[in-house]
């Protein structure tokens, strides 16, 4: 938890507040008790005094009694706003620091935590340590400093009545502390429940057509009836442990009041005459004593808070902690006319795989060609394409851009380069223009030229908003062949040097297939990297390798591995193509 806190140091000035607050805050609400006893004890207990002399000086007492009240009112309604603000900053830039942290991480580094663990973390567990930020300030500084001062204060009144404090006091604390290691164990099991909580949602709600095309409701209704129930049961239980602790700090606190006013009573039965202070102290011991159980209370709730938010904390991080396996480069791209890609000898090994996901690939291509990668699923086809983008980094060999190794490139320099379309085509909820230039100051031409080469100007003409449609939700809206030429447009729209389509053209009908591609090889400065499972769309290639379990079978032309790869015969003959 400290850990996280020292991202407070930027608003110091705003936290050096609050502590001035606080502490001035607590320091005026210790003397309001003796202050009120002071009116007290003006009062004559046999009813005789001088009028004209005690009631201007009660008046008196009793202004700068009622000024100390309102002066801990304004100082908390201060604190309070303050707290607030300080909370919000920490929370809205932990959030951010978190977000960035994600997005910075490497396929492998994501993939270890998982998505709805990363979402939870990143709302719910951001949530939490602003909460507890929030009280941190206005309970967890204040209430030591009045329980420390109230106790000094009550054993300066009177010994006699502050040994009851010295009873009740250790005992409520070591209840309190049972509570505490028995709660902590089921916060850390509750926030595990929240993250597979989340994930079954998140799956109910994506992948609603297919449990409804399949009839699962029930199914999926019963697996978050499951989940639910799970983190149900374990926040009834800490709730019920936690329910413990105020009513047994109300009633020790209670005691302490009864066993105060028995010790008083018991001096005032054996006194032939009774001390006129001794009522004022009697009040002034109580109000102090209430502080002391007050404290511990307002320590209470700090206890059910910071079990929580100690283990969203930790989980925060843990993400912020991650040393990322993909490094960044301190080279920028040497930005020749003519690009050119080489994959050299290069091996990638998944974590804890036994075989090579790709083994000894080798190929080089400049501006203009187009490198088809072929094979069965699984192949390691996608693996080929991530490794240029750096999502992966190579086990063995090298890859070259430019003749520069790309792991000694800045990665924003290398990515900048590449225009790339994802297996699964990713829509945004914003206009289709939007989605087009993704965050590139792009002129209508140059978006409308890009719609033209994904054929999509078409479908986007007949919309009634045309470019400005404003797209659903993972573009729902669209068919799978609408939302693939708007991701193709969207990577031709930068003008990339690399141009990377990773099956991207599964949903097109073969006509629009053929035109797209047609719209491809015009582009004469991109080197176009294409991975297909049709062999109609990789055909017409430059150079077509064919990979299986990682392993190269053949690298040729269409021609040329006909007659010399079995495997990619094969591959022909499945899909009805003549060899």
């Amino acid at each position: 938890m400290f850990k996280i806190l020292k991202q407070l140091k930027k608003l110091w000035w705003l936290v050096a507040l609050v502590i001035a607050l606080v502490i001035g805050k607590t320091i005026v609400d210790l003397l309001v008790p003796d202050l009120t006893s002071k009116v007290i004890a003006l009062i004559p207990i046999d009813g005789v005094g001088d009028k004209a002399i005690i009631i201007p000086q009660m008046i008196k007492a009793g202004l700068i009694a009622l000024g100390s009240v309102i002066g801990v009112l304004a100082l908390e309604f201060i604190i309070s706003v303050v707290s607030a603000r300080i909370a919000s900053s920490f929370e809205g830039k932990l959030r951010q620091k978190l977000f960035d942290k994600i997005v910075s991480l490497s396929l492998v580094d994501s993939s270890n935590y998982g998505t709805s663990s990363l979402i939870t973390r990143t709302t719910s567990d951001v949530q939490q340590v602003g909460r507890l930020t929030a009280m941190l300030f206005r309970i967890m500084l204040s209430a030591p400093i009045t329980f420390i001062g109230a106790l000094v204060m009550t054993f300066k009144v009177n010994l006699e009545l502050s040994y009851v404090l010295l009873c009740t006091i250790p005992l409520l604390l070591i209840f309190i502390a049972i509570i505490g290691i028995k709660v902590l164990p089921l916060f850390k099991v509750m926030q595990k429940q929240t993250d597979n909580l989340t994930l079954v949602t998140r799956e109910a709600i994506t992948g609603v057509r297919v449990i409804k095309a399949f009839d699962n409701d029930k199914i999926e209704e019963s697996r978050f009836q499951k989940n639910n129930k799970q983190i149900t049961d374990t926040m009834i239980k800490a709730n019920t442990l936690m329910s413990f602790a105020m009513p047994m700090v109300n009633f020790i606190m209670s005691l302490t009041i009864i066993g105060i006013i028995f010790i008083v009573a018991l001096n005032i039965k054996n006194s032939t005459m009774v001390d006129p202070a001794l009522f004022a102290n009697l009040q002034k011991v109580i109000q102090y004593t209430i502080k002391v159980m007050m404290s511990i209370i307002m320590m209470v709730m700090m206890f059910i808070m910071i079990p929580r938010g100690s283990v969203s904390a930790n989980r925060i991080n843990q993400i912020l902690s991650i040393e990322p396996k993909i490094k960044d480069g301190d080279l920028t791209v040497n930005d020749n006319s003519v690009t050119s890609l080489e994959f050299n000898n290069v091996t990638f090994k998944y974590e804890g795989a036994d075989e090579p996901a790709v083994s000894k690939l080798s190929f080089k291509a400049s501006s203009g060609d187009t490198i088809a990668i072929i094979g069965p699923t699984g192949g390691g086809k996608s693996t080929v394409i991530n490794l240029i983008e750096r999502f992966l980094d190579v086990s063995e060999g090298e890859i070259l851009l430019n003749g520069t190794n790309i792991k000694n490139l800045k990665l924003d320099e290398l990515r900048s380069q590449i225009g790339y379309v994802p297996q699964v085509p990713v829509i945004f909820s914003s206009t289709i223009k939007d989605n087009i230039s993704f965050g590139s100051e792009l002129s209508e031409k140059e978006i409308n030229d890009a719609c033209d080469i994904a054929c999509a100007t078409e479908f986007i003409s007949k919309k009634e908003d045309g470019l400005e449609t404003i797209l659903a939700d993972r573009g729902t809206n669209l068919s799978g062949g609408q939302k693939q030429r708007v991701c193709i447009a969207r990577a031709v729209a930068r003008k990339p040097k690399i141009l990377l389509f990773d099956d991207s053209f599964s949903a097109l009908d073969f006509a629009t297939d053929k035109q797209v591609r047609e719209n491809l090889a015009r582009i004469n400065n991109s080197i176009k990297i294409i991975v297909g499972q049709r062999v109609n769309t990789i055909k017409d290639a430059d150079e077509i390798i064919v990979l299986n379990d990682g392993k190269v079978f053949g690298v040729g032309t269409h021609e040329e591995l006909i007659k010399t790869c079995e495997e990619y015969k094969l591959i022909c003959k499945s899909q009805g193509v003549e060899v």
